[in-house]
C-alpha cells in the first residue's frame, strides 16, 4: 500500500509541475512575441476587444483590406488605470504602432506603442502613462 501511496504522490508531483511549466509559458509574453524585434505598421481598426486578460484589436494594414492582423495589448487593468474604455478604439480608427511579432505568425503582434490621432495620444506600453503626441515620450536609454 505504501508503495502505491509513493508512486501516486511522484505522478502527481511531475504532472503538477508540468502543467505548472506549460501554464507559465502560456502566459509568457516573450514565448510567444519576439522581443527583440520592432516594426512599425500603420492600420485601420476593425474590432476592439477590452477584454482580459489582454485586450485585443483586429486591423487591416493601411492601404491593404486583404490581410487581417491580430494585436494584442497589455493587461486589462493597466489599461484601465489609464483610461481606457470599450470606446478608446473605434472601428475605423487609423493608428499607428509599433509592435513586436509573432515567430509563429506573420499577422500576430504584440503592441509596445499606439499613436492615437482621434484622440491625441501616444501609448507606450509598460510606462503607465499616456503621452499628447507633440510630447516625446521617456528615453530607453
Amino acid at each position: 500500500m505504501k508503495k502505491t501511496t509513493s508512486i501516486f504522490r511522484i505522478v502527481f508531483w511531475v504532472l503538477s509541475f508540468c502543467y505548472m511549466s506549460t501554464a507559465q509559458a502560456h502566459h509568457s509574453i516573450a514565448a510567444y512575441f519576439d522581443q527583440t524585434k520592432g516594426v512599425i505598421i500603420e492600420v485601420e481598426i476593425i474590432d476592439f476587444r477590452f477584454i482580459n486578460p489582454h485586450p485585443y484589436m483586429a486591423a487591416f494594414p493601411l492601404g491593404n483590406a486583404d490581410i487581417q492582423l491580430d494585436l494584442e495589448m497589455d493587461n486589462r487593468w493597466e489599461l484601465e488605470a489609464l483610461g481606457f474604455t470599450n470606446e478608446t478604439f473605434l472601428a475605423g480608427d487609423k493608428l499607428r504602432i509599433t509592435a513586436n511579432p509573432s515567430p509563429y505568425s506573420s499577422t500576430d503582434f504584440y503592441i509596445i506603442a499606439i499613436e492615437h490621432p482621434r484622440l491625441g495620444f501616444r501609448y507606450e506600453a509598460n510606462v503607465r502613462e499616456l503621452f499628447e503626441l507633440s510630447e516625446e515620450p521617456p528615453s530607453s536609454d
